[in-house]
């Protein structure tokens, strides 16, 4: 019986502890948004939830969930050859150990041996091979602003300007992540429960709203992409923090209550309370982009 269980089903008997987490998922979490994030990804068109589903799009992330894990299994890694020359630092006559890496050398050079890939139409093929590029990319670190954009967007910004990516890609690799750490523990009738279950519902929403952001590499600079999620996780950040700061301490301060995870107005009136040096000290620390001749637009006029 393949219907989906509700919370009046006979089995399996949940504890109180797992109501009130799947309870408190299904009223947090806006679906809205995960739509969006869907729609930017090609995968419907004209909308979530009156557009119409896009076949070809849709089967392209169905091949990418089938293959993206393959190369885990060694015996199936791949070798750099003579005709394909050096592969993302590998040398000819290298194993690529790197699952990703390997995958991706695959569907660049030997894409007969995937004939669910191969019979993608070329624009999706190009799609599904993006995704496994070595992005040096870290979700996580966007999410909490652990890391200056110069760090957590340079090599995938590099991809992109190389022409191997447009939005909707990067939408893709982005739909891929969720939907491959949604299936990590594959129940289906009882639904995403990695996220519902073990995700705190305002960490999920900050991962699907950071999406959004990630989206806009194909069109700004890196500083440009942080600042906007920066700018958003202020004006949604609950209780309220008011006027958007500006100047001296603006990014370090908006960069720690990302950080702070809830407990924004402790760290902000901690942070001002600081000596002048030391909060001088961490204004210009935080407020650095890690990318030349970028600035963060709120912030100090500091090099990078």
């Amino acid at each position: 019986d393949w219907k989906p269980l509700t919370h009046h089903s006979e089995v399996p008997v949940r504890s109180s502890d797992d109501l009130r987490r799947r309870q408190a998922f299904y009223t947090s979490v806006d679906m809205a948004q995960i739509g969006k994030v869907l729609v930017s990804a090609g995968l419907f068109q004209g909308g979530f939830c009156n557009g119409a589903n896009d076949p070809e799009r849709t089967l392209a992330l169905l091949v990418l969930t089938a293959i993206h894990d393959i190369m885990k299994v060694n015996s199936l890694l791949p070798v750099v050859t003579e005709e394909s020359g050096p592969f993302e630092k590998h040398k000819v006559g290298e194993v690529i150990y790197n699952h990703d890496t390997a995958l991706g050398y695959v569907l660049q050079w030997m894409p007969s041996v995937l004939p669910s890939y191969a019979g993608l139409p070329e624009a999706q093929r190009e799609s599904v091979k993006f995704t496994q590029f070595d992005m040096e990319f870290n979700l996580g670190w966007l999410v909490q602003a652990e890391a200056p954009p110069g760090m957590l967007f340079n090599r995938f910004k590099q991809i992109i300007r190389q022409g191997k990516a447009k939005s909707s890609d990067v939408a893709l690799y982005l739909v891929h992540w969720l939907t491959d750490l949604a299936g990590a523990e594959p129940y289906p009738q009882e639904g995403a429960e990695k996220f519902v279950l073990k995700f705190p519902p305002n960490l999920f929403v900050s991962f699907l709203s950071s999406f959004h952001c990630v989206t806009f590499l194909s069109t700004k600079t890196e500083t440009e992409v942080m600042e906007d999620y920066l700018r958003w996780r202020w004006a949604m950040a609950e209780p309220p923090l008011g006027t958007m700061p500006q100047g001296e301490g603006a990014i370090a301060a908006m960069r720690l209550v990302v950080m702070a995870q809830g407990h924004s107005h402790k760290v902000l009136n901690a942070f001002r309370s600081l000596p002048d040096s030391e909060r001088k000290v961490l204004s210009e620390e935080l407020t650095r982009t890690a990318r030349r001749g970028q600035r963060f637009e709120l912030g100090a006029d500091l090099d990078a």
